[in-house]
């Protein structure tokens, strides 16, 4: 008798999503089935670091997210079945095209788990998801003395997040596996012309032509599949992470019409609201309580450790202090996220010491937020009342300041009929992707 042949495994098509923001570059990878893996790099804003660098932690993020894919997807038969797929598919990769490759049955194995959520029709055309419309501005071309090397930042307890540092960045190569569709939204990308500068080097990593299958956006892009899923007409996403930006959409023929925009404007004009913005104006403030002879606080404590000083006349320097061994872009990026990190600060003032003036910081960075969303919810593009508002980012995330965003809202009469906040943005973009709804 002879031995039973090991079943042989059913490859479902791929899916890979990247939400790119101003502290670090987060990958997922998911099928029919769910969330196969995750990867990390670090900042990919292609506003502060260049091309070349956000490039560089783009493909890093995914070759890590790679390394962590099943076994199962990695075995080397499902690996040279999957090459197979997909060079006969050359990017039409389908459950039904799946089960006929190479004499496999099309009802072998199982099935994968049927769609809980509408799947997002992902397009370069104007009426879909796409980078907004905004005037050209010139490509943005590397440094060379801005080139990547990745190294920890301090002894920040977060691994996955670094720096951008010397000296080279990796040469691009090719992705050892190919995705059926690919969704990158990424701080920085802020006209068509960002857009076009990425996707050269994309799509050779992915093999991948840039159009419907690999898709170019602002990182806020992806905070917006709520909106077709629960029967909303309209939509805004806000995003206050690193930075800040605002998005109003529209909903025609299942598809997600871009409305308008604000913010997105880098820490030098804006980015209210933001991680950076918060940082900032707690260091205004402590600043100027010093100069007042206001009484101190446990915010001016914990600002002076964050940056190592023990009285506040000498915060100012240590501020504008860069390290003189960077590379002039490389450290001033470097002080953006140290002020960034500072909201962290902000937040434990507000929440465990109960400090009013850190309250009061955070209270403005609020406002300033929602005085930036408002002109977006005028009733002519969006009507709040049968709107979706979808947050994302890590200052929305936490309670204390999502809660003061939106009373913000509500003091100038804008409530939404749904309130989402997106935790996991990447992972959102990939399941809506692969058609696997929520886990």
């Amino acid at each position: 008798m002879s031995p039973t042949a090991a079943p042989t495994p059913v490859l479902h098509p791929l899916h890979l999503c990247i939400d790119g923001g101003g502290t670090k570059t987060s990958c997922c990878i998911a099928s029919p089935a769910g969330i196969l893996a995750r990867g990390y790099a670090g900042t990919s804003n292609i506003a502060e670091v260049g091309l070349a660098n956000c490039v560089a932690a783009l493909i890093l993020a995914t070759e890590r997210a790679i390394a962590g894919l099943p076994k199962h997807c990695m075995a080397s038969t499902a690996w040279d079945d999957l090459e197979r797929v997909n060079d006969r598919g050359a990017g039409h990769i389908s459950r039904q095209s799946l089960g006929t490759v190479d004499g496999h049955p099309k009802d072998a194995g199982p099935a994968p788990p049927p769609n809980r959520t509408n799947s997002l029709t992902v397009s370069t055309a104007a009426t879909a998801l796409s980078t907004p419309p905004r005037t050209p501005s010139p490509p943005k071309t590397p440094d060379p003395a801005d080139t990547l090397r990745l190294s920890p930042l301090g002894s920040d307890p977060h691994p996955h997040l670094w720096v951008v540092d010397r000296p080279s960045a990796p040469s691009i190569t090719r992705s050892p596996v190919r995705f059926a569709s690919v969704w990158v939204g990424l701080a920085g990308v802020d006209a068509p012309s960002d857009a076009l500068a990425l996707s050269g080097p994309l799509a050779q990593f992915f093999d991948i032509p840039y159009g419907p299958r690999l898709v170019i956006q602002n990182d806020a892009a992806l905070l917006a599949a709520p909106i077709l899923t629960n029967g909303s007409t309209a939509g805004l996403t806000v995003v206050a992470g690193t930075g800040s930006v605002c998005l109003a959409w529209g909903v025609e023929g299942g598809q997600l019409r871009y409305l308008g925009r604000r913010g997105g404007t880098g820490f030098l004009l804006g980015d209210e609201g933001s991680a950076f913005y918060i940082g900032r104006c707690a260091l205004r403030a402590v600043v100027e309580d010093f100069d007042s002879g206001a009484p101190e606080t446990a915010l001016h404590a914990l600002v002076r450790d964050k940056f190592g000083v023990q009285t506040t006349d000498g915060l100012l320097a240590k501020v504008y202090e860069l390290d003189e061994r960077k590379s002039a872009s490389v450290a001033a990026n470097q002080r953006k996220l140290a002020i960034a990190e500072l909201s962290r600060a902000v937040v434990k003032c507000a929440t465990e010491y109960d400090c009013e003036r850190a309250k009061g910081v955070l209270r403005l960075s609020a406002r300033d937020l929602a005085h930036q969303a408002l002109p977006l919810v005028d009733g002519r593009r969006i009507a709040a009342a049968r709107a979706t508002l979808c947050l994302g980012g890590g200052m929305l995330g936490l309670p204390i300041y999502r809660e003061m965003f939106l009373a913000a809202l509500e003091e100038k009469g804008c409530t939404f009929a749904r309130v989402e906040y997106i935790a996991d943005a990447a992972g959102r973009g990939a399941r809506t992707l692969a058609g696997c709804g929520e886990a």
